[in-house]
């Protein structure tokens, strides 16, 4: 292509120059324009291209239709074509085995070459076999004689079976579709990190693909070994009213695991077989408790892998037919949702620890209250919001009365019961906001923000009388124990929050001395 963006032909002769060791020293060459012989070649090409085509004689077909007697010579039997006697094709009765999708496109292909708005007639169409399927045909034409009036009279072409080549094409396009289907469900995936989401965009582009009514994705439980139980992950129905897009979505982000069995289901999960049944499938062969799926008029199972571990399944069901090579066709997206499905799980078991070491690192385990490290940053949280706004907040130290006793008599485990009940009867008590703590041993303190020093006293009341009225069983013994309170609201004039604990402790310590078992505020000692 010159920089006009014409088109020159050339051709480049080179030959090489080599020395007594065979050695190529140099190459030389030269370029000829061949621009004008080779657009002489080609109009040749055109002129001749019916004798080219005639070369190819075990593949094309020669038709010959004279319009005025309306009469059809063809180079081939329609028997050997399409499995029929010649005497239902004769004339245009092969006309009525057109497909009806390809009627109108051949009609108007070939009435706009005869008005001859067109160079030639050109169309593909299905003509159906003697033993039901249909067969494809690529048709080329042109008007050979036309009247003074520029009617045509005759038209003669050829045609060829384009069935494989078809069918070559569709298959081409799934692998394409499969492929961007692919890179899609990778892109989903890491933008949107929702699995769920993501298998069912999936589905609803795998059930177009594969002509589908029906699809399913689900996932086997980590270290599954009866393999009978498939968490859903995806679900997706067409023209079925109980599977609609919104019921299936409600349905998946409700987390159902589904209870699977049957022979076709053992085979999928437990042998890692793909079935291909072109069918109706039986409750006896694969069901899905509790979901209330239409019958099975055939369906295609197929597992998911991880390597070689098989952790999941995919179904499709009631297509046309299903077909070996769809098997193929969508093993880069089983891989690929395997690999998710895998990702998945190794995230989720990363988030379990992270959240595992986060309770550890702030919760007292016995008790599941904060621990007296969080306690205190809470405070401080607290503390630097009454200084900016001035808002009321409140704390409680608390000692459960003559907890030594409980140890000494009844044993440790008497006194981690007790620790317990108390943290639970105290959760109950306390608002949402409320922040309980376990400061050490029998020591407990509560948070109250928002809250001065009357309303806190009146809340660590209503917990001490709780309390005293509370019978803890243990090992066939009825376990009673009070509490002891000191509380103190925080002062603005206050340089940190260690004075603020150290006046709450103060009124703890006058609890005590009172005789225990009472609630007192600091502002009274």
């Amino acid at each position: 292509v010159t920089p006009h963006e014409t088109v020159r032909w050339v051709h480049h002769f080179a030959r090489a120059d080599k020395d007594h060791n065979n050695k190529v020293m140099r190459v030389r060459g030269y370029l000829l324009d061949d621009t004008k012989g080779k657009r002489l070649e080609l109009e040749l090409l055109e002129a001749n291209r019916s004798f080219d085509l005639a070369l190819a004689v075990g593949e094309l077909s020669t038709w010959d239709w004279d319009l005025e007697t309306n009469a059809v010579d063809v180079s081939h039997t329609w028997e050997e074509m399409l499995g029929i006697p010649e005497s239902q094709a004769d004339s245009r009765g092969w006309m009525k085995l057109l497909h009806p999708d390809d009627i109108e496109a051949a009609r108007q292909a070939l009435f706009a070459h005869i008005r001859d708005e067109t160079a030639r007639f050109e169309t593909r169409f299905r003509l159906r076999h003697a033993d039901g399927h249909y067969i494809w045909l690529h048709s080329v034409g042109r008007v050979v004689q036309r009247d003074k009036q520029r009617k045509a009279l005759r038209i003669v072409g050829i045609h060829h079976d384009i069935t494989e080549q078809v069918e070559n094409e569709r298959i081409r396009s799934q692998q394409e579709a499969v492929l961007s289907l692919v890179g899609q469900v990778q892109h989903d995936f890491l933008l949107v990190k929702d699995f769920a989401s993501v298998c069912q965009s999936t589905l609803d582009r795998l059930l177009d693909l594969t002509g589908s009514q029906l699809g399913l994705i689900g996932e086997l439980p980590p270290q599954a070994r009866q393999r009978n139980l498939l968490y859903l992950h995806g679900m997706r129905g067409v023209n079925e009213p109980t599977l609609t897009n919104e019921i299936t979505d409600k349905l998946v982000s409700q987390g159902v695991d589904v209870a699977v069995s049957g022979d076709i289901i053992k085979s999928v999960l437990v042998r890692g077989e793909p079935i291909i049944c072109n069918e109706p499938v039986s409750l006896l062969e694969a069901e899905f408790k509790p979901l209330q799926l239409p019958e099975f008029k055939n369906a295609l199972f197929i597992p998911v892998y991880f390597q070689r571990d098989v952790i999941g399944m995919l179904v499709l069901a009631n297509a046309e037919y299903y077909e070996r090579e769809q098997l193929y066709m969508l093993q880069p997206l089983l891989n690929t949702l395997g690999t998710l499905m895998h990702m998945r799980r190794v995230e989720e078991e990363r988030e379990h620890a992270v959240a595992e070491l986060r309770r550890l690192a702030t919760t007292d385990e016995l008790t599941g209250c904060v621990n007296r490290r969080v306690f205190l940053e809470q405070c401080e949280l607290r503390f630097d919001e009454l200084k900016r706004y001035k808002t009321p907040v409140s704390v409680a130290v608390i000692d459960l009365d003559h907890f030594k006793k409980v140890n000494d008599t009844y044993g440790h485990a008497a006194g981690d019961e007790v620790l317990r009940k108390f943290a639970e009867l105290a959760r109950e008590e306390l608002r949402e906001l409320d922040v309980l703590g376990r400061l050490g041993g029998e020591e407990f303190a509560i948070l109250y923000p928002y809250t001065d020093s009357d309303k806190a006293l009146q809340a660590t009341e209503r917990l001490r009388e709780r309390l005293a009225t509370l019978t803890i069983p243990f090992e066939q013994r009825e376990l009673n124990v009070t509490m002891r309170a000191g509380v103190t609201e925080l002062s603005p004039e206050e340089a940190d929050i260690d004075r603020w604990i150290a006046r709450a402790d103060a009124a703890l310590y006058a609890a005590k001395n009172a005789g225990r078992n009472r609630c007192i505020a600091s502002d009274k000692v």
